[in-house]
């Protein structure tokens, strides 16, 4: 990514945090289930990174990374209410 197009991304974000839309709850709800099915269907190729980057095996990733984070966001979204 150019810096030309890390300004543009970033000026794109900014705008839309400025229309007020992320403070919706059901926003962050859908935004935070996006996430989490997101993480799920790349598990395999984030273990992957993972284990050639900081050698961890799957188990390991998951009870470290996975595990934690899915329990976290399900968190969150049963709490926002």
């Amino acid at each position: 990514m150019t810096s030309a197009e890390l300004s543009e991304l970033i000026a794109t974000q900014r705008a839309f945090f400025l229309t007020g839309k992320t403070e919706d709850f059901q926003f962050r709800k859908q935004q935070l289930s996006c996430l989490k099915n997101t993480l799920l269907k790349y598990q395999n190729e984030i273990q992957g990174a993972l284990a050639k980057d900081l050698r961890k095996s799957p188990e390991e990733v998951y009870i470290t990374e996975f595990a934690l984070i899915i329990k976290e966001i399900d968190f969150l979204i049963r709490r926002i209410s």
